[in-house]
């Protein structure tokens, strides 16, 4: 619902919608100047709560594996690991810095392009991969509740068509496809 209201309020003010986080930083305060307070501070203050909700969300994973696996505690933990994304994360808060042999890409571009293009289809093309042919068919149906038709269609489509899609999607972001053109 979000989207929808900024991109609607995007485009009726003929502002230039911008690609990927861009769009917040950029576009939106430009928006929001117009808007007015009423709709860029609350808008503002649940970016904030979602971008800090989120955090606690991924830091948790990698915080529950030095606590089971290193024993570490729950305080050393949150502490090391949140201050070493911390600091990785300020790479990205600092748009005039280029990463070295990119091009003049800057650390937040970069990082955008390298999750959206190559971390999150090779991790559903490894999710797919197993989920489809190595997790044991008890668990599957117990998962999703059924042996029936639709478990079928799911399964063939997690077997063959899902990791062919997310292939396409890896070469579209190395530019290896032959049919597209690449500037």
């Amino acid at each position: 619902m979000a989207g929808v209201a900024i991109f609607s309020m995007v485009f009726n003010y003929g502002l230039e919608p911008g690609e990927g986080p861009g769009l917040i930083f950029a576009t939106l305060p430009v928006l929001f100047a117009q808007t007015g307070p009423w709709v860029s501070v609350p808008f503002f203050v649940l970016l904030s709560f979602a971008a800090l909700t989120s955090g606690i969300s991924l830091l948790e994973v990698v915080v529950s594996y030095f606590i089971d696996e290193k024993k570490w505690s729950r305080k050393k933990a949150s502490i090391i690991l949140g201050g070493v994304i911390y600091l990785i994360g300020l790479l990205s808060a600092v748009a005039s810095w280029q990463v070295p042999f990119t091009d003049g890409m800057g650390y937040l571009d970069f990082f955008a392009a390298l999750t959206t293009n190559f971390m999150l289809p090779i991790g559903g093309l490894l999710t797919a991969i197993f989920v489809g042919w190595f997790m044991l068919d008890s668990i599957r149906t117990k998962e999703f509740g059924s042996k029936e038709l639709l478990y079928k269609g799911f399964l063939f489509t997690l077997r063959y068509i899902s990791p062919i899609i997310l292939i396409i999607v890896i070469l579209h972001g190395l530019e290896l496809l032959p049919f597209m053109t690449y500037e």
